[in-house]
């Protein structure tokens, strides 16, 4: 691909078509934009230069794939805004209105990604991000200056939708939106790029402009189209943001009432500037938003004025007829005749592009008094005869109107408490203030015995004849039946249908009624919410268990949580049973009540706890209704937080998800409901100690990524941690015979290392180690050192007072404890400076681990070299080995040599050499320098050990021979030609090392190919040298000689005659071998030689 985009790039340079260059970039487009976009880096240097092509449509490319590249990848808005800004400039008006339209889509892009990155320490924000915001402020400064036509009007009208995105996206909003939305109110505090304040009183002055240029003495000169634009910018900003509605809505009043539209010219560009104010106007006014009440009525006066129907005017402000009823808000069903016997079409009309609104219904007048009271003397009779059935049909020959005057003419018959009760909808409950059961109420008492008087005179005076021919007329003209005839009453009574119930005929029925209410099912919300409001009632009063209205709701709300909206039953619930129970309490102690001493609080207390409970048991792990609805109770109680608590531990093998849903539960508990904070933070430090490797690990995380960066619960945590870390150092029977918590309140008691404490059982199968304990109680304090850097040197405290078993412990952690925090020089500084005794082995794996990623900084260098000459303790000089001078290593190699183990002396020479240390010696093989980190060759290492005082050092020879050892395992470093350089120097010193002969017979083993070597430029250096003379060396001399021959042949021969006896005479079968070679070779030799040899003269 990377091929196939250079090649694209030359033809596309090289072609003279516009046409040919477009396609060409298109390709790679796709190329850089979808197929490979790990090219685009590489690339975008090259396509930039096309800003300036003499080819028109090739720059307006350029500006369309610059929006697309920056959408993809906002990091590359440093290099394509300043693009976009000169093409904003290009004399081609095409290329312009392009370059306007991308500015105005990455808008949101740009905003977005300084506000993400702005919200970052200042120390942290890029240079790219602020050239970023600069070239974003020069663009935005082009375009208002354009849009307020100073530079021309060809522009203009894209430039004003620019704006109107920035005015958006500057000002704050109610509804977030989505969101990858940016809007002002999302943008942080400490963003140090991005202030709120400023960027919204920028947006005013913007709008203020904007809004000044539909005045008359500008509007004169605008275009239609930009007045098109402008109304419809200021008419979506008055409607999306009604805190600016007092700078849109002025100037679009005023246009309305202006002499613009009521010119008799019929152009098109006036009409559709004219619709497009109605338009706006209309959607302004029917918007639900109560900012706007004070400008509805200009508003309806300025459509008005622009010709607005009546009926449109209507529908904006429903009427309402003389008894209340809002005649706006039926429609008329489909097909039903007019008053003319016509069918009109219910289907629903736009206004001038608002929301469609129905048509007003028709309004029924109400029933004639007379023919009321005749219809309910009618209907009396037939109740006092038990004649319900044809009282049934009749009122299924009413009609409605007629039927609803006899409900509520009848309701004045009720008791006062019945009244009010049916008039406010909601039984059980007391009667609020309602102007209809005010009435009803008043009623029952002044009207009611004066009416039932006069009923029953007039039931005595009716004639049945009469009675049926006024029911015949009432029913809509259709015949009633004969039977419905009868003698009038004399008397209307109701029987006495008053019973006494026990209490459990009481409970029964009202168990039968909730479990009827239950059954109900509504296809609404709104009913859904109104049977809650009757079950509430219903179970108020009772506990939850058993066969209780309580148990009842529970069961009902947890079977279909989201099916039934039972989150919303069960807060409305909890609330109405904490304010009628708990309110007065909690406004007089103004606190929350604690504890469980209070019926009522129990009540809630067990509702909470067995919801908790019951979710858990019917939701997947995945569910976060439990976190919802314990951030919405009134109150959450430690009981819940208990159950919370027991779902960390529930199904452990469940993947950690039912674990995850409870820290996730305890945290939001933590951060957001104070009065339990304490409590769930327990729970979540208690975790952090789990023996359970996975619990403790979601636990640390977090508490240690969200619960210690929030200051108030910081020192708790941090305390908390220490003392865990205190019980890691406690004698193992205490350790194992307690808790985490009971361990903590022994080291608060002051329990010692020397203490007997507590004997702990005997071990049992399963059973957790010791080292299982101490790894958990470590392990938060650990996690915590990764954000407060000092707390490291604590930790090196601790390391020094326990086990070596312990310390493994904690030394296995140190890896990626320090990779972590290897940035902050400072703490290890402090921790040489103040290392305390017996943690050298702890800083020695914290160097180490920073040695891996690069050199040791030249401060922690000088810092461990001023702990050698303070301590003349060499552990911490390995890691330091390739930070130092030449000089300095050589000086400080005996002491490390003497002192050390063997993988330190490995790691000081490997580090040393540039390569990074080994965590053991059976790597020793894969070990490889990098010369560039170096700070010695390893020829010179090799020279060094050879030449080194001994006694000076106080360095046994042992120890050397084993440096010599390490050096040649180290086979990727101590390659061939660099041991023929060290053996090359070595025995041109004057004084040969008393080591160079084992060196040279160990590099025959090890290097092979070096065996012409020796013998050819090695060998005759020490005849000639007259190696016999040192007895060390002349015996490495001659095993050397053995092992070369029979290429060494001609180096004995060079030997003087006694020492060639002495050779002779040590090795055996060697005299024939050197006598035959003397006789094919031919060589020249003395008699004394022959004589050896046992050759002829």
């Amino acid at each position: 691909m990377e091929d196939a985009t250079t090649q694209l790039l030359n033809e596309c340079m090289l072609a003279t078509e516009a046409n040919q260059k477009v396609h060409a970039l298109q390709q790679v487009s796709e190329i850089l934009l979808h197929r490979e976009p790990k090219l685009l880096p590489k690339f975008v240097d090259e396509l930039v230069p096309f800003q300036v092509d003499p080819c028109a449509p090739v720059r307006k490319f350029l500006a369309g794939f610059a929006e697309s590249c920056c959408t993809k990848h906002p990091q590359q808005l440093a290099i394509w805004l300043p693009v976009l800004g000169v093409l904003l400039e290009d004399p081609q008006g095409t290329v312009a209105k392009k370059a306007c339209l991308s500015c105005t889509g990455l808008a949101k892009v740009c905003l977005r990604y300084v506000n993400e990155q702005g919200n970052k320490p200042k120390s942290r924000v890029t240079k790219n991000t602020k050239e970023v915001w600069n070239h974003f402020q020069k663009i935005k400064e082009k375009l208002v200056q354009k849009a307020m036509g100073k530079d021309g009007q060809s522009l203009q009208m894209h430039a004003i939708k620019f704006c109107e995105v920035i005015i958006v996206a500057y000002t704050s909003s109610k509804k977030q939106g989505k969101d990858e939305d940016f809007v002002a109110s999302r943008i942080s505090a400490k963003n140090s790029l991005l202030k709120q304040a400023d960027l919204q009183e920028e947006a005013i002055q913007m709008l203020t402009r904007l809004s000044e240029l539909l005045k008359a003495e500008h509007r004169q000169n605008l275009p239609g189209p930009v007045v098109i634009v402008l109304i419809n910018l200021l008419s979506g900003v008055a409607k999306n943001r009604a805190e600016l509605e007092h700078l849109c809505l002025p100037a679009l009043i005023e246009l309305a009432n202006s002499d613009m539209f009521n010119e008799t010219s019929s152009s098109s560009q006036i009409a559709s500037a004219k619709h497009a104010l109605k338009t706006g106007l209309d959607l302004i006014a029917r918007s639900k938003v109560h900012e706007h009440a004070y400008w509805h009525p200009k508003i309806l006066e300025a459509l008005n004025k622009l010709g607005d129907a009546e009926g449109d005017t209507d529908r904006r402000e429903p009427t309402r007829t003389a008894s209340g009823r809002d005649a706006g808000t039926r429609e008329k069903r489909k097909g039903e005749p007019t008053q003319t016997g016509e069918h009109q079409d219910v289907k629903k009309t736009k206004v001038d592009g608002a929301a469609p609104t129905p048509e007003p219904a028709k309004v029924y007048p109400r029933t004639d008094q007379v023919q009321l009271e005749q219809i309910l003397i009618l209907l009396a009779g037939l109740a006092k005869g038990n004649e319900f059935g044809k009282i049934n049909t009749f009122i299924d020959n009413m009609s409605p109107v007629a039927f609803a005057d006899v409900v509520i003419h009848n309701m004045r018959y009720l008791t006062s408490t019945l009244a009010a009760a049916v008039a406010t909808g909601r039984a059980g409950e007391p009667a609020v203030a309602n102007p209809l059961s005010q009435l009803v109420a008043a009623q029952t008492i002044e009207e009611a015995p004066d009416e039932a008087a006069q009923m029953e005179e007039d039931v005595e005076a009716v004639d049945a004849e009469a009675v049926a021919t006024d029911a015949k007329a009432l029913s809509g003209g259709k015949e009633m039946p004969t039977t419905f005839v009868m003698e009038p009453p004399d008397v209307l009574h109701t029987p006495d249908y008053v019973s006494h119930l026990t209490p459990e005929d009481i409970a029964a029925l009202g168990r039968a009624a909730v479990s009827r209410i239950v059954g109900v099912q509504f296809r609404d919300k709104n009913s859904e919410f109104l049977k809650h409001g009757i079950l509430i009632d219903l179970a108020l009063d009772e506990e939850v268990g058993g066969e209780g209205n309580a148990q009842v709701v529970l069961e009902y709300a947890l079977g279909d949580w989201h099916g039934r909206y039972g989150h919303e039953l069960l807060v409305r619930w909890l609330s109405a049973l904490f304010l009628k129970f708990c309110g007065e309490d909690f406004k007089n102690d103004g606190k929350l009540l604690e504890g469980n001493e209070r019926l009522n609080a129990v009540k809630y207390d067990a509702i909470l706890s067995a919801a908790c409970e019951g979710l858990r048991e019917r939701l997947s792990p995945k569910d976060k209704a439990l976190s919802q609805l314990l951030m919405e109770v009134p109150w959450v109680t430690k009981s819940a937080v208990d159950v919370v608590a027991d779902i960390c531990q529930f199904d452990k093998q469940n993947a950690g998800g039912w674990s995850v849903l409870g820290l996730t539960v305890l945290r939001d508990l933590i951060l957001s409901r104070p009065p339990v904070r304490e409590d769930a933070l327990n729970y979540v430090l208690e975790f952090t100690a789990d023996l359970d490797p996975a619990m403790r690990s979601r636990a640390i995380r977090l508490t240690v990524n969200i619960l210690f960066p929030e200051d108030h619960l910081k020192d708790q945590i941090e305390v908390f941690a220490q003392s865990l870390l205190k019980t890691a150092e406690l004698k193992e029977e205490i350790i194992m015979g307690s808790s985490a918590e009971a361990d903590a309140d022994a080291v608060e008691g002051g329990w010692d290392k020397e203490d007997d404490g507590i004997l702990g059982e005997e071990e049992e199968p399963g059973k957790p180690t010791l080292l299982d304990v101490v790894e958990s109680r470590i392990s938060l304090f650990m996690a915590l050192c990764t954000k407060k850097h000092s707390l490291l040197l604590r930790l090196a405290e601790s390391f020094s007072k326990v086990d070596s078993q312990r310390q493994e412990i904690i030394g296995k952690n140190v890896p990626g404890l320090v990779r972590t925090i290897s940035d902050d020089v400072e703490v290890f500084l402090q921790l040489l400076e103040e290392l305390p005794d017996g943690a050298e082995d702890f800083a020695s794996r914290c160097l180490y681990c920073l040695a891996e990623v690069k050199p040791l900084a030249p401060p922690l260098t000088h810092a461990v070299v001023a702990h050698y000459e303070r301590t003349d303790d060499p552990q911490l000089l390995p890691p330091a080995c390739s930070s130092t001078t030449k000089k300095e290593f050589l000086g400080f190699l005996p002491a490390i040599v003497r002192e050390l183990d063997p993988l330190a002396i490995n790691n000081a020479l490997i580090i040393a050499m540039g390569g990074k240390p080994l965590a053991s010696l059976d790597l020793v093989e894969d070990a490889a320098a990098f010369p560039a980190r170096a700070c010695i060759d390893p020829p010179e290492i090799l020279i060094f050990l050879h030449m080194v005082d001994l006694e000076k050092h106080q360095l046994p020879l042992k120890k050397v021979v084993e440096a010599c050892n390490y050096c040649f395992a180290l086979k990727g470093i101590f390659k061939p030609e660099l041991l023929a350089i060290a053996i090359q120097r070595l025995s041109d010193e004057r004084a040969l090392p008393l080591l160079l002969m084992r060196t040279v017979i160990q590099t025959l083993s090890v290097a092979p190919t070096l065996k012409r070597f020796i013998v050819n430029d090695i060998l005759p250096k020490l005849v000639n040298k007259q190696v016999w003379k040192a007895p060390q060396l002349w015996q490495g001399f001659v095993r050397c000689c053995q092992q070369t021959a029979p290429e060494s042949y001609p180096i004995l021969l060079q030997l003087p005659a006694p020492q060639l006896g002495e050779v002779l005479e040590k090795v055996a079968n060697l005299k024939s071998a050197l006598a035959g070679h003397a006789r094919k070779a031919r060589v020249g030799l003395s008699a004394a030689h022959r004589d050896l040899l046992g050759l002829d003269r």
